[in-house]
């Protein structure tokens, strides 16, 4: 069966997102807030270069300068998106919000991993769009396209699951690539020809056995 195409793209402020501080009723501490600064927008596809972006997201630690960073490189993550009018500037995102979305994805790559699949079958739910887009060369593509950053992380990690592929750990940087399926083979143990390199060549210059 073919991979369904997932055709994403984020509408990004060129000139990033900051860390708004609001104090509400009834609450000690402020609510932290991510905004757009204002400027014109840049139209990113982060899927194409980030094949386990789900799974960066999924491990970002509880720090709002570390959302802040993710935001700069992929875009919003809970905006919806259009190429009319990028992201609304009224937009905005809270830190719980993103906090309680990163664990939900987090838990299910748990439950994945550990082959626990009927937790993924009762709770795995994505916002989309199904669409027929012309091929170059003729013909119509079906293809998937999420409301949202968030919803096309859930499903580039729900084609992962469907395709039979597995996460697995890079020997050499420690990036997590997929291995199985369309992927790398199962028994591959790094990201890249040029970390399989790297790892070989320090086990020569260390004098120990590949």
């Amino acid at each position: 069966m073919a991979t369904l195409e997932i055709n994403f793209e984020a509408w990004v402020d060129s000139h990033g997102y900051e860390l708004s501080l609001r104090k509400e009723k009834g609450r000690k501490s402020p609510i932290v807030w991510f905004e757009p600064k204002g400027g014109p927008f840049v139209k990113l596809s982060p899927l194409d270069f980030h094949s386990t972006l789900y799974k960066q997201f999924a491990d970002i630690p509880d720090d709002p300068d570390a959302y802040l960073d993710f935001m700069y490189k992929f875009g919003p993550i809970t905006y919806t998106h259009s190429p009319e009018y990028g992201h609304g500037w009224g937009e905005e995102e809270s830190f719980s919000e993103l906090k309680d979305s990163k664990s939900e994805l987090h838990e299910m790559i748990e439950h994945w991993r550990a082959g626990s699949l009927k937790y993924l079958e009762r709770d795995f739910r994505a916002g989309v769009e199904a669409k027929l887009k012309p091929y170059q060369n003729g013909g119509l593509s079906l293809r998937l396209m999420p409301r949202t950053l968030y919803d096309a992380l859930l499903l580039q990690f729900g084609q992962a699951v469907s395709n039979d592929r597995a996460l697995r750990a890079c020997q050499w940087c420690g990036a997590w690539f997929e291995t199985g399926a369309q992927s790398k083979r199962t028994s591959a143990r790094f990201c890249s020809d040029r970390c399989r390199t790297r790892f070989h060549n320090d086990r020569r210059l260390k004098g120990a056995k590949p």
